[in-house]
């Protein structure tokens, strides 16, 4: 481990679309073709409402979650036939994967992540590279989602870390803004080979990434 005299001991990542890529609109068809609504309205209601967004707070359980949808558009399905369709939208991105598996052990590795509890289960039981993170902050159990900056701070205290001896990686431009203006050393995240890049400016060394991300 570096040492934190102004040295890089912490990096933080974002999961969905760094280390996990997917496809919500892969949802979207699917719940269309088993509900026969438009793919319109599953986007807007489904992914992007504000019950999503409470949902994604912890504010409101999975099965409410579903209840609420179900009842509002009278659903002809149950909630056994929800989960596996809401689940399936990520993939492993194989480059990313072998990049924190090379950082381990030189750096302390952690998570902030906007995601909901079926999501953040489904993760844990289906992508082991998540089992390398010190501490994965997630929303959902939070009560927060990025990009408020009380969830930045609450991890930096979680992790006794300064902001200056910490990286934050995300995809999100405006989750990347709310970091670096904590002091965390930030990178609007694009490709693993991009990311590479940015972190050889940091002089955080990885092995070399092949693969498609």
């Amino acid at each position: 481990m570096k040492d934190s005299n102004g040295h890089i001991t912490t990096l933080i990542f974002d999961i969905g679309n760094v280390i996990l890529p997917f496809d919500y609109f892969r949802g979207v068809r699917r719940f269309a073709e088993v509900t026969g609504l438009s793919g319109e309205t599953i986007e807007r209601y489904f992914y992007l409402s504000e019950l999503q967004h409470r949902y994604a707070k912890g504010q409101i359980s999975s099965e409410d979650f579903f209840e609420t949808l179900r009842c509002k558009f009278d659903l002809k399905m149950d909630y056994r036939v929800f989960v596996p369709i809401w689940n399936d939208i990520f993939w492993l991105s194989v480059p990313m994967e072998k990049m924190v598996r090379s950082l381990k052990g030189n750096y302390r590795l952690a998570a902030i992540t906007n995601t909901s509890d079926l999501h953040y289960r489904y993760w844990l039981e289906n992508y082991p590279v998540l089992g390398l993170f010190e501490a994965i902050f997630a929303s959902h159990e939070l009560g927060l989602c990025k990009p408020d900056p009380e969830i930045y701070r609450l991890a930096l205290g979680k992790l006794r870390v300064k902001p200056e001896e910490t990286v934050f990686v995300d995809d999100m431009e405006e989750n990347v803004t709310a970091a670096r203006e904590l002091g965390i050393h930030s990178v609007w995240f694009r490709t693993a080979e991009e990311l590479q890049s940015e972190f050889q400016k940091l002089k955080i060394s990885t092995h070399e990434m092949r693969g498609q991300s």
